[in-house]
């Protein structure tokens, strides 16, 4: 958790994240799905309910969703010049301790919700080692995850990977023990790129909806055709 934390506040700005918090804005303050399509939304609500929360605003960055809205198969590359101008132009007096103001406090503010999932990660590694080896496999499993450069380096990142990740192991562990519905079902939620957006009211055969649908039948089938009993 502690290099997590210190990931957020001081690793620079990667690619795709001003797309993301762009995009996560836009959801937050719009309720819909217009920006970067192309990913699913639970990572990019996260950040930009936090930046939200904490009073960024978009001013200029407004044309860029409007213009998204009238060409919807521009909205992926929108969503950068949405994002670069939400973070570089329109909030200059945004301040988060221990960041400067304007992008470099938007940025860690955003990224800090994002903490969970590398500990949901380890977690979830823990119980299923523990679970197949006993207490000494669950600590194995563990110390792997919370020293894999991959996940300490992209954790904190407003971006899908850990997230994905994160999701998809319980999710493998409970398909192995899949006995439980409940579980199976609490689990789709979570992987599912819809999941905390049926009140964003985003219309069946949009784009929105065309790509998170893709995306969630391609990933989940890929996930429970593999035998996670061998």
């Amino acid at each position: 958790m502690a290099v997590e934390l210190d990931v957020a506040r001081k690793l620079s700005l990667t690619f795709d994240e001003p797309s993301h918090i762009g995009a996560g804005l836009s959801y937050v303050a719009h309720g819909d799905l217009v920006l970067n399509p192309e990913h699913p939304p639970l990572v990019k609500l996260l950040a930009g309910a936090a930046i939200a929360a904490l009073g960024a605003k978009e001013s200029s960055a407004a044309a860029f969703l409007a213009v998204a809205r009238e060409h919807p198969e521009a909205a992926s590359e929108l969503s950068f010049r949405y994002g670069e101008r939400l973070l570089f132009h329109d909030n200059p007096d945004f301040h988060f301790p221990g960041a400067r103001p304007g992008a470099d406090a938007i940025v860690t503010a955003a990224r800090l919700p994002l903490v969970v999932f590398p500990v949901l990660l380890a977690l979830a590694a823990y119980a299923w080692g523990r679970a197949r080896f006993g207490p000494g496999g669950g600590l194995l499993a563990l110390g792997l995850v919370v020293t894999y450069p991959d996940i300490l380096g992209h954790g904190a990142l407003v971006t899908t990977d850990v997230p994905f990740a994160a999701c998809a192991l319980p999710l493998a562990r409970t398909r192995r023990d899949s006995h439980s519905a409940t579980r199976i079902s609490v689990l789709w939620m979570m992987m599912n790129p819809q999941c905390g957006t049926a009140a964003m009211n985003v219309p069946n055969g949009s784009a929105a909806s065309e790509s998170s649908t893709a995306w969630s039948s391609a990933s989940v089938s890929a996930i429970m055709k593999t035998s996670w009993d061998r």
